[in-house]
């Protein structure tokens, strides 16, 4: 992950405390045993827990203020949705592209 450029110390080292639990998933070094589905435990500070609109909800609290900042292109470099299929990228771009005129 390259999300530490210009940072402050104090971001670079909440960037790097999430890039290792990140890394720790992946590695199924979090949860139970794996047998195909684990359940893994979030930290509280990456949950959005509004979920009327699951979809919405992850798009607001990743690109707040889209439809002010979307003539900069430093706000998309600095932002991403990551997921886990095409299928669901293509889910994503489909209710984000909705929110847009023409």
């Amino acid at each position: 992950m390259r999300p530490t450029g210009g940072a402050r110390p104090k971001d670079v080292t909440e960037i790097r405390e999430f890039t290792e639990w990140i890394l720790k998933v992946k590695d199924g070094e979090l949860g139970e045993h794996y047998d195909g589905e684990v359940s893994i435990v979030l930290p509280g500070e990456i949950l959005i827990d509004v979920a009327d609109d699951p979809l919405t909800s992850i798009i607001d609290f990743t690109y707040p203020n889209i439809l002010y900042t979307i003539n900069d292109p430093s706000y998309f470099q600095e932002k991403a949705i990551l997921a886990p299929t095409n299928k669901v990228v293509d889910n994503i771009n489909e209710h984000f592209l909705e929110n847009f005129l023409g």
